[in-house]
């Protein structure tokens, strides 16, 4: 059995999704696989690969799901968290199981932030074919429009209504995707530790999830680079405010010819970049920062 799940971006609404902010969200080119195999051993194997690398292994007592042996104790006790709450949604599945190998393979870097957890989460509910969405929710504060991506072909509205998640269909390929690029910062985030930090947060934010909702379905239609840009604007200036944070383009590219947006958690992982110059021009600019990973619209984003 092999399964696939797509990683993940969020271009609008991060943070405030999880208090109910209407979300603009893409699924990536990248994603993970999952396979499933019989083995002799009797005992479930466990095996994670980066790009054809093994970085992680355990072997898992069946029934138990106890850790026999890993390379890695905190991933491992992750694992049967995940492993534990399917079993519970699938009525046992899990424990049943006996002389399988499991092979996990991202074909992204890990350090990127597109959503090892979530494909990961996606995958373990088709092989025990039970709600991602429920397991989500029984192991992550997260707001879950990862799991939305992990499970569609294309761009999508995604919001918590009545904490339901709610998913809308978005045709985003416009015209200026060309002037659309996204440049790894370098710096990866722990993105849990960043919504469990906001969760804390009491204010209610009505006025600010209003005007982050609006933006979100701005920025999917937007008509044209110079409306898209301004919506950038308008976006990092409301969540700026919230955090306390600077923007990143105050913050570290102000000669920068175009916008930029942060996506996910504040300084790490991916950013937005527009610009009317070539994508050229682009990436001789921030490799002249130190940052070489710098891909086009088309190489990162899934579109229906």
């Amino acid at each position: 059995m092999k399964f696939t799940s797509n990683g993940k971006l969020l271009l609008s609404g991060e943070y405030l999704v999880l208090k109910g902010a209407g979300a603009f969200a893409v699924p990536v080119c990248f994603s993970q696989s999952m396979v499933v195999e019989e083995t002799d051993e009797e005992s479930i194997i466990w095996d994670n690969f980066e790009n054809d690398k093994l970085w992680f292994r355990a072997r898992i007592k069946p029934k138990t799901l106890q850790i026999i042996e890993t390379t890695d104790r905190k991933v491992a006790a992750n694992l049967i968290k995940i492993l534990n709450a399917a079993d519970e949604l699938s009525n046992g599945f899990v424990r049943k199981l006996n002389n399988i190998k499991i092979i996990n393979k991202t074909d992204f870097n890990l350090d990127w932030g597109l959503g090892s957890s979530s494909t990961l989460i996606s995958n373990i509910a088709y092989w025990t074919d039970i709600d991602p969405f429920k397991l989500h929710f029984a192991v992550s504060s997260g707001s879950g429009y990862d799991i939305a991506c992990a499970r569609s072909n294309g761009p999508l509205f995604y919001s918590l209504i009545n904490k339901n998640p709610h998913t809308e269909k978005v045709d985003f390929n416009p015209e200026f995707a060309g002037n659309i690029n996204f440049v790894w910062l370098g710096n990866k985030k722990n993105s849990a530790d960043e919504v469990s930090s906001f969760g804390r947060i009491k204010k209610r934010f009505h006025h600010e999830i209003e005007d982050i909702s609006q933006l979100s379905d701005s920025l999917a239609y937007a008509p044209s680079l110079k409306d898209f840009d301004y919506y950038i604007k308008e976006h990092e200036l409301i969540i700026s405010r919230i955090l306390k944070k600077k923007p990143v383009k105050e913050e570290l590219f102000r000669d920068f010819f175009g916008e930029i947006k942060s996506l996910g958690a504040w300084g790490g992982d991916f950013i937005m970049v527009t610009s009317p110059r070539p994508y050229s021009a682009v990436k001789k600019y921030f490799s002249g920062k130190g940052l070489n990973t710098v891909l086009t619209f088309n190489e990162m984003v899934k579109v229906w």
